[in-house]
């Protein structure tokens, strides 16, 4: 009886420890890629209409296709006047990478913003 235990025993060790060992193998595996994307600033824009754009990251590592929504209105201080614009929302984001549409991927807020504020600058600049 104690001997058939101590093979049982002995057994769940080696199965134990062979299960963590293919546990770590996947986990530390170098040429799996992260799960998630980080898409961070600079931006290069490539393109640009009223309502959408083509960014680059400055890396070359992502597209982005970004839909947003802007409206242009004179603007003057009594003496002059000009055009301006303003983007109103940034509709969709969508991210390209190596290997087609990234699906889970992480934009912080401050990089939105200054992709937001780079634009607008490009949609002023064009008027």
């Amino acid at each position: 009886m104690n001997a058939k235990l101590n093979v049982i025993k002995s057994n769940m060790l080696v199965g134990t420890g062979a299960i963590a060992l293919l546990v770590s193998a996947f986990v530390l595996d170098p040429t799996q890629e992260p799960q998630q994307q980080i898409v961070t600033a600079p931006f290069i824009i490539d393109e640009i209409s009223s309502d959408s754009a083509t960014v680059y990251t400055e890396d070359d590592r992502f597209t982005l296709k970004v839909e947003f929504d802007s409206r242009t209105f004179g603007d003057g201080n009594g003496y002059q006047s000009w055009n301006d614009v303003e983007l109103n929302q940034i509709k969709d984001i969508k991210v390209y990478g190596d290997h087609g549409e990234v699906a889970d991927y992480y934009l912080d807020q401050v990089d939105v913003s200054i992709l937001a504020n780079q634009l607008e600058k490009e949609l002023r600049d064009r008027l």
